[in-house]
């Protein structure tokens, strides 16, 4: 914000004089796009992140981090689903990022599921970004081994990781 002050003056006799003060208030352009910090994907390919098969209803899959260099209104954001495998199994907090399980994952519910998320924010025109997440769904995975990201000291859980996603990415492909 800048203020001015003007003041005018004639060349009468007396002279005669005026003032006014002129406030500038410089807002915000909205020309930044949303950045994804997190769940990162690395090289251009999609994050990756495990749910147990055991996780029920409202379980917090995972947490989608963004930032918008903007500032105020401009650098709200919003978060939605535009695609996804299984609609009815997750959704997204529209304000916070949040992932989370709609129902408890069934048997039948397949290994994997792919999300495709939509960062906007809340200025006009609304940049946005896209992002792709893989969830794979094991059976042998607490969900505390799950939150904690450690899979390989999980009590039970003894099958190479690397096989899940190799068959995660591949069942994507073939769909």
């Amino acid at each position: 914000m800048f203020q001015i002050q003007a003041q005018v003056r004639d060349a009468g006799v007396p002279p005669l004089s005026s003032s006014a003060t002129l406030n500038v208030i410089i807002l915000d352009q909205n020309d930044n796009a949303p950045v994804i910090v997190s769940p990162s994907a690395q090289s251009g390919s999609a994050g990756v992140e495990v749910v147990p098969q055991s996780a029920g209803q409202g379980y917090l899959v995972t947490k989608i981090i963004a930032t918008d260099a903007d500032s105020g209104q401009n650098a709200r954001l919003l978060y939605q689903i535009l695609e996804s495998t299984d609609p009815s199994l997750f959704s997204v907090a529209g304000n916070s990022g949040d992932i989370r399980t709609n129902r408890s994952i069934l048997e039948q519910d397949g290994p994997t599921c792919l999300l495709v998320f939509l960062v906007m924010d809340n200025g006009q025109p609304s940049p946005s970004t896209t992002a792709t997440i893989f969830l794979s769904i094991l059976a042998n995975v607490s969900e505390e081994a799950s939150a904690n990201g450690n899979l390989d000291t999980a009590p039970g859980y003894s099958i190479d990781r690397d096989i899940y996603l190799v068959a995660a990415f591949g069942s994507t492909s073939f769909l």
